[in-house]
């Protein structure tokens, strides 16, 4: 790839506006990891990965100058193997619609994809070692396709129009989520997915508070943002939140205070509540037909008004 090619690929994109990617434009936009040196996120934008543009690489190449050429020569890096050596692709704002088909990008593990008007993942789905994925401010109303992702660990979709999220039933290693701004109205997905650190939600259309015990199951959630939804709504919402989620360390962007957790404590503990019997009971019907209840060890301070004919008849 000449100088003036990688300058007709920026041009390109100034007025890109079609659903097919060419190849200088991915070029252009394709990134390859210095061997050895695996950087974090927040470094991907620098000098150092600058250097490692592919487009950059394969013209040093060319023009047989620099040490940028010797790296790309050194690596084995040609015109027609470079997807291979491609560990990230950053296609941020430029407004296509589709994506092209990413195949031949065998060590692919980050993409950004953000500010696009996709609608689609399903062309995402040759990238099996995608570890990172950003679809922000799209047209999403599902996530098929993610679902084919087996090794993606975080996952970054807010500002879309997503209601249908069972695909992430089958992303077993996802520890990060991000699905604020949509039309999310139930967390029974997430409940399964066991890895997860960071989960997103914010400002989407999930009602009932007591939905959030599904992420009692979830061992490693440390972070939560729930802000936005009509189940922040309830005055108890935060505490209620604090005490059935005990790991919890940040919720909706404020950290747990270690009074927080005592108020939360004195609130809801020793009492016998709907969420105690379901926890020993099994999820409630319209009444329990059991002929006793064993509640012994459970520190009971209050019997409630749940022990009555309605729900034991």
């Amino acid at each position: 790839v000449s100088a003036k090619e990688g300058q007709e690929a920026r041009e390109q994109m100034a007025r890109f506006d079609g659903s097919e990617l060419s190849e200088a434009v991915l070029m252009e936009k394709a990134f390859m990891r210095t061997a050895g040196i695996r950087r974090p996120a927040s470094d991907l934008d620098g000098p150092e990965s600058e250097r490692n543009r592919i487009a950059l690489l394969l013209g040093a190449i060319s023009g047989a100058g620099g040490s940028s050429g010797s790296v790309a020569r050194s690596a084995g890096l040609t015109n027609s193997n470079w997807r291979g050596y491609t560990e990230r692709l950053d296609l941020r704002d430029l407004c296509f619609g589709e994506l092209c088909r990413l195949s031949g990008f065998t060590h692919l593990r980050r993409v950004d994809l953000s500010g696009n008007r996709l609608t689609s993942l399903l062309k995402l789905t040759p990238c099996v070692s995608l570890e990172e994925l950003a679809v922000e401010r799209n047209l999403l109303g599902t996530l098929e396709g993610a679902g084919d992702l087996p090794e993606l660990r975080r996952l970054d979709a807010g500002s879309n129009r997503i209601c249908a999220v069972l695909e992430l039933k089958k992303l077993t290693k996802l520890s990060q989520l991000s699905l604020e701004d949509n039309l999310v109205d139930s967390l029974d997905t997430f409940a399964g997915l066991h890895s997860l650190v960071e989960l997103y939600l914010s400002s989407n259309l999930i009602e009932e508070l007591r939905s959030i015990l599904l992420l009692k199951q979830l061992p490693k959630l440390l972070v939560l943002d729930l802000c936005g939804n009509e189940l922040s709504a309830s005055v108890d919402s935060r505490l209620y939140t604090t005490f059935h989620l005990r790991r919890l360390k940040v919720l909706d962007g404020i950290p747990i205070a270690p009074a927080e957790q005592q108020e939360a404590e004195e609130k809801f503990s020793g009492k016998i509540t709907m969420e105690l019997l379901e926890d020993k009971l099994g999820p409630s019907p319209s009444c329990y037909n059991f002929r006793s209840v064993d509640l012994s060890g459970q520190n009971l301070r209050e019997l409630g008004q749940l022990l009555n004919d309605d729900v034991f008849p």
